[in-house]
Formats: structure tokens, sequence, C-alpha cells
């Protein structure tokens, strides 16, 4: 066992056990009844929640993937990994049984049968993509993979992005793929730009300029990493990759049609559009404009994308942009401060949870980006610590100023998700500065 690898698995499990007993309220009288419910609810398929099966089966997809790494044997063979899959899938249900357990001593929490069979699934999931992507890659050429992926880093950050774009438009996951149902998906599609009439000319949700705004600062993120890529990765096929960006809005609104909750929008494809193009045209004038940042091995944003990204932050936290300044309406949204972390995430576990939980640690990574280089006018201080402290202090500032927003509701879950973002960003940038280094 690689007892180096060992500590992420731990931390991993220590956060699901922390997850699952907020909000800490331990009562043992309630075991009984809450054991009698739990018998109750083991047949009782029809009141499952998709979206909960989901979300629960995300949870342990990285135990599995974990568990993978770290009983990796110095001998890989195929009877040895199938065997580390078995035990990886049987791991989670010990774990899993021993938090629903524990889950009967807590009246807010709810024990079932369905969520040890999803994180059971999870951890399968996991096992067997760590199992074989790890034994492709021993029969693969392995520094040749390593050259390639020194080559086309920004590439795989920006195919991630559009993954978790594909994601969140499929959420809640109620796919319908019959005739009658596809039909009634194409009537509610909204074809009028800035507007909300649909393809029926029935009137569809109002159409808002905070979200148009905010969704298209979101993606021109992914449009200043394309110009880096088309700059840095893509010299011989400039053209077509970035073609293809400008399809995948369409594909993603399209792929909506199949969910019946989802409606397809012009709209957020102009959005997209629009971030795209704008991040691009950021790009290529900073990069004119600060020649340093060529040489930054393509991973850091360049300087002149600072203001784009400042104004993604305000609009990411600040939207509907309403603003309350009444003592009373104050004092309530005061009272309603999340001060324990990961309270809200967890007492509504769902897919929609964990997705805004991971998209705001993203948002943060350009913190560590930016950080990683002023890093280099104060060596002394850490470049890690230095992050994380400049994406606390920004999450405090953002989380304090929804103390004022209409709707919105401050929390330090949000303020450790920007530490963290910011932390893993510095540590991607140092990363790939490396890769770059031995590349030159």
């Amino acid at each position: 066992m690689n007892r180096r690898r060992l500590l992420p698995l731990l931390l991993y499990l220590l956060f699901v056990a922390y997850g699952t007993s907020i909000p800490f309220q331990v009562d043992f009288s309630s075991v009984p009844q809450q054991w009698r419910k739990l018998q109750a609810s083991l047949f009782a398929f029809d009141s499952l929640s998709l979206p909960d099966v989901i979300s629960n089966l995300l949870l342990f997809v990285p135990f599995g993937a974990l568990f993978i790494v770290v009983t990796r044997p110095t001998r890989p063979a195929a009877s040895i990994a199938a065997w580390r899959v078995f035990l990886a899938t049987a791991a989670a249900a010990a774990f899993s049984i021993l938090v629903e357990i524990w889950q009967l001593a807590l009246p807010s929490r709810t024990s079932s049968f369905a969520d040890v069979a999803a994180n059971s699934a999870g951890a399968l999931l996991g096992a067997l993509v760590a199992a074989l992507l790890a034994r492709g890659l021993q029969r693969t050429n392995w520094a040749l993979a390593k050259e390639q992926f020194k080559r086309h880093p920004l590439t795989a950050l920006l195919a991630a992005f559009f993954i978790v774009q594909f994601l969140g438009s499929w959420f809640p996951f109620d796919v319908s793929i019959d005739v009658s149902g596809l039909k009634e998906q194409v009537k509610k599609v909204v074809v009028m730009p800035f507007g909300n009439a649909t393809i029926v000319g029935q009137s569809a949700a109002p159409f808002l300029w905070p979200d148009f705004v905010e969704r298209a600062l979101m993606f021109s993120v992914a449009g200043c990493v394309a110009a880096a890529c088309s700059r840095r990765e893509w010299e011989k096929h400039r053209g077509r990759p970035a073609a293809f960006l400008l399809v995948l809005p369409v594909l993603v609104e399209l792929s909506q049609l199949l969910i019946q909750s989802r409606t397809p929008d012009v709209n957020d494809i102009l959005s997209s559009w629009a971030g795209l193009l704008a991040g691009a045209t950021f790009w290529w004038g900073s990069s004119r404009r600060f020649p340093e940042d060529k040489r930054q091995g393509g991973m850091l944003l360049p300087a002149g994308a600072l203001p784009l990204y400042v104004g993604l932050l305000l609009a990411w936290q600040l939207n509907p942009w309403t603003f309350v300044w009444e003592a009373k309406a104050l004092q309530t949204k005061w009272a309603r401060l999340e001060l324990l972390p990961f309270d809200a995430y967890y007492l509504e576990t769902n897919f929609w949870s964990l997705y805004d939980l991971l998209s705001t640690v993203i948002i943060a990574v350009p913190i560590g980006l930016f950080a990683r280089r002023w890093h280099r006018q104060y060596p002394r201080v850490s470049a890690g610590l230095g992050a994380a402290s400049m994406g606390l202090i920004i999450g405090c500032v953002l989380e304090g100023a929804q103390v004022f927003v209409s709707g919105r509701y401050p929390g330090v879950t949000d303020v450790l998700s920007f530490g963290i973002g910011a932390a893993g960003g510095s540590h991607l940038a140092r990363y790939y500065e490396e890769l770059a280094g031995e590349a030159g």
C-alpha cells in the first residue's frame, strides 16, 4: 500500500463523514423510530429520487479511484486489479453501512439502503475507471503520453469545462426519448434573441440581462483558454478546433430537448458565443501588450484578463443585482448566515448542490493563477499559502457583499471554496510551469 497516497483517501472519508453528520444533532432515543422507517423503505422503490441516486453515486467515484491508487502493487496483474476493484467496492459498502447506522441517531438525516447501493456503485465505477486507465497506460508508450500531455494541458482543461457544462445542462436527468415528449420540448424552445418567445409564439420565462452577462463572462474564461490553445497547442489546426468550440454551445442546448425540465434557449447560445469571442479578444490583445505572458508555459492567464475575471466574480456572486438596505431585512439575512461549513450543501444533497460547490471552486482557480504571477515579485511568501489567503479574502469580501443582495445568503462554505480553488490554481500553475521547463 502506498502510504503517501493514503492521506487523500483518509481526508476524503473524513469529509464524507463530516457532511453526513451535519447538523450534528444526535438523539439516540430516535434510533428505534429511524430503524422502522429504514425497514419500511427497503422495498419502496417508487420513492427513490433519481438526482439523489446520481449524487450519491458520484460522491463515491473519487473513493473508488483513490482506493485503486493507494493499493497499487509493484507488479500489476489482471487478477490483482480485479481483486482491488472488488475490495474498493466492498470497502465503500462497509463505510456506507457505518454511515447509515450512524445516521439512525441523527433525526434530521434519513438512512436508506438505496444510498448504500448508490455509494457502492459509485466506488465500483471509480475503481474500474482508475484500474482500466492504469492498465491502458501500461500498454502504451508512457513517455509519448506524457509528452502529449505536456503539449496539450490547456486543451484538457477546456474539455473539462465543457463536460461540466453538459452535466449542468442535463440536471435533474429526467430524460425523455419518446416522440410526444420531444414534440413538447420543441414547442418550448426559445427562439427570440434577447426575448422569451418560443417556437410556437408563446412566452417562456422572462429574459434577464444579468443572467445573460453572467453566462457570457463565464464563457469568456473558456475563450481566454481557447485563444491560448490556438497559439500554443493548435498551431497546425487552428481553424477546426475554434469552429468546433462555437458548435459546442449549440450541442449543449440541443441536448436539452431530451430533458423534460430544461428548455433550450437561443439566448444561452448567444451569451456563450459572446463570452468565447470576448475572452479570445482579451487574450490576443493582452498577449501583444504583455509579451512576457508568452513565456509562462501557456498556463497563467494574461494580465489583461484580470478586469474580465473581476467582472465574472461580481456577476457570479451578486446576480441578480437587486439590493436591500432596510435594517429589518439585513437582520433577517444576518440571522441566516451559514457558519457551519458545507451545511447547506449536505442538508440538500443532490447533484445541483455538488455542481454548485464544484463550480465555486473552479471559478476561484484563476485567483491562484494570478497569485502565482505576483509570487515572483514576492518570493519570500509561500505561493500556495499566499494564493489560499488571497482566495479567502476575496471570498469574504464577496460573501459579505451578498448581505445586501436580495435572494442571496452569505456563508462560510463559499469562502472556504474560494480558498481551496485559489490554492489549487497556484498548484496547477506551478505544475504546468515545471512541465513547460522540462519541455523547453
